[in-house]
């Protein structure tokens, strides 16, 4: 019974990296309460962190940074410091979105930090994409300096070809954009 649902549970998640959040949603509002049941602590957790990052999307704010806060808060109890790491990200976008870019930042450079000390790669990258993306809201062209190097390498370290391709691809159209074509013509 476990295994299947794990199964479930990371079967919704490919959905919802398939954009298809309301069947991943109604898929994890059902699994995450039976983990729970079945003593799969940390698996219910993962689901919930899961049901919130499709929340930052398509639900009120509120929702989305109690179903994170919550998912982050069971995540490092239980000692799953990777999950802590996608977490912390996780909230990192959601109080940007909301409004507080500064203590989105703040929460993506604990995400970049703790991926540091796990020597966790992957999470490096992603939370410095983060980091690149919100101060990217920001407008902070100097922080973008400071971290697009950090990232595309944290990136092709990890072997994460689909979110370095995406970097690369923003990072090239926000240059394409910012050209100053009268200068290069002259």
């Amino acid at each position: 019974a476990a295994v299947a649902l794990r199964a479930q549970r990371l079967h919704a998640e490919a959905l919802a990296r398939l954009d298809l959040r309301d069947e991943a949603r109604l898929e994890l509002e059902g699994v995450a309460p039976k983990l729970a049941a079945a003593g799969l602590a940390n698996e219910a957790a993962l689901a919930r962190l899961a049901l919130g990052k499709i929340q930052v999307r398509t639900a009120d704010n509120a929702l989305a940074a109690a179903t994170l806060e919550e998912a982050h808060a069971e995540l490092r109890r239980l000692g799953d410091r990777q999950g802590e790491c996608a977490a912390l990200a996780a909230l990192a976008f959601e109080a940007s979105k909301s409004g507080d870019l500064a203590a989105g930042l703040a929460l993506a450079r604990q995400a970049v930090d703790l991926a540091r000390e796990l020597g966790d790669r992957w999470s490096e990258g992603e939370a410095l994409v983060g980091v690149l993306a919100l101060s990217n809201w920001a407008g902070d062209v100097r922080a973008i300096a400071a971290t697009r190097d950090l990232a595309v390498t944290a990136l092709r370290a990890s072997g994460n070809r689909q979110l370095l391709l995406e970097t690369l691809n923003n990072l090239a159209l926000d240059a394409a954009e910012n050209l100053d074509l009268q200068r290069a013509q002259s």
